[in-house]
């Protein structure tokens, strides 16, 4: 197995309770930031507590006003309960155990939240647009997209981008968040890089077909629907090689404390769609690389 395990001090029950709630509210109020205390705990708990801790959220799915929050939770839980399992047994293969991971966390999650509204006999179209409608109007999708769509039928691809996101952000910050919480930690040799996250080049293609595939209107709609799901998954794979783009040029540049929130704020949290045209740009023009180069240039 390659990994180095450092050992700093044990875990209580109360401080392991303690830990699993706020990374549990903390998942829920901020969608993604509970994500590396939550690997980090699945590395230091007895595979049968973390899985019967999931468990109680799957079952917590069946209460239709806990449905939303408890969603959330599965797809999280069952995503870095089975990355930890398959990082023990293909430490090597990192990358690839986070996608099936997450393929699986969002799987489990979407059957048990139609199996929740199917039991309370509630419609799944129309739950999910009365659940979402206060926040986001209709018209701003089917303006987008320029035919009509039902927020559940994107649901696979809005909590595939959740989903990855923590995962991705679980990947990058798990061991400091174990110093952090003084917790042992374990460190793979084939771990992400984030200055070096790169999509694969054949990523670029699927996504013109998908553009292509939900905005040309002879398409039935049907096959336009699936290419939109296939966009937006592909937009957050591209928002986060935007990010690295981002983060390399911070560096690069000595930007400090202030201005990295401030870019943060105002470029990642409002102008997501510029993080993803880098991410996109930087497939043909090596952005990371060529700014490095003119910066020292000028330097």
């Amino acid at each position: 197995m390659v990994f180095r395990k450092v050992k700093l001090k044990g875990l209580s029950s109360v401080k392991l309770a303690f830990y699993y709630i706020v990374a549990s509210l903390i998942s829920v109020v901020f969608s993604f930031f509970g994500a590396p205390i939550l690997k980090v705990l699945e590395q230091n708990t007895k595979p049968i507590i973390f899985w019967l801790l999931g468990a109680l959220w799957l079952g917590m799915s069946f209460y239709l006003p806990a449905l939303p929050a408890s969603s959330l939770m599965v797809m999280l839980w069952f995503s870095v309960g089975l990355q930890g399992y398959l990082d023990k047994l293909k430490p090597t293969q990192n990358y690839l155990n986070l996608v099936v991971s997450l393929f699986f966390g969002v799987t489990i999650s979407l059957i048990v939240a139609y199996l929740s509204l199917f039991l309370a006999q509630k419609n799944p179209v129309q739950w999910v647009e009365d659940l979402l409608g206060p926040f986001i109007q209709n018209n701003f999708l089917n303006t987008w997209f320029n035919f009509e769509i039902k927020w559940v039928y994107l649901l696979p691809s809005l909590f595939w981008v959740v989903g990855f996101g923590n995962l991705v952000f679980a990947q990058f910050m798990d061991r400091k968040m174990a110093l952090w919480l003084d917790l042992p930690y374990r460190t793979y040799l084939n771990r992400i890089s984030f200055l070096d996250y790169r999509n694969p080049e054949y990523f670029i293609w699927v996504f013109l077909i998908c553009l292509f595939g939900t905005f040309f209107h002879p398409i039935p709609e049907s096959i336009r629907l699936i290419n939109a799901n296939g966009l937006i998954i592909l937009f957050g794979f591209y928002f986060f090689q935007g990010l690295a783009v981002l983060e390399s040029v911070l560096l690069v540049i000595r930007a400090g404390l202030f201005i990295r929130i401030l870019v943060y704020v105002l470029i990642v949290g409002q102008m997501s769609l510029i993080m993803i045209s880098l991410g996109l740009i930087d497939y043909w023009v090596d952005v990371r690389k060529n700014f490095i180069k003119w910066f020292k240039a000028k330097e």
